[in-house]
């Protein structure tokens, strides 16, 4: 389950094979300083095969921006608003 807020998304992940309860985690978003792109967590980037709810800590290091082709490290966090 997915739940937005301001410029985080949280994900409710299932501890354990047959727990009860859930963790939570704020993920950030993350905007590709050369062409603006925004990363969200809670959508991932399926047609790269990045599933929802990948943090972008736990993006491949060999990911690119979807848009512009560039590298992790032309990203940076997005700021709460």
């Amino acid at each position: 389950m997915f739940q937005k807020l301001n410029n985080f998304s949280y994900l409710c992940r299932r501890v354990g094979k047959n727990a009860k309860t859930c963790t939570f985690r704020a993920m950030k978003k993350y905007r590709c300083t050369v062409c603006e792109y925004i990363y969200d967590p809670a959508l991932g980037d399926p047609e790269n095969g990045i599933a929802p709810g990948t943090a972008f800590d736990d993006l491949p290091d060999g990911w690119i921006c979807p848009v512009c082709g560039e590298g992790k490290w032309a990203f940076e966090p997005l700021e709460e608003q």
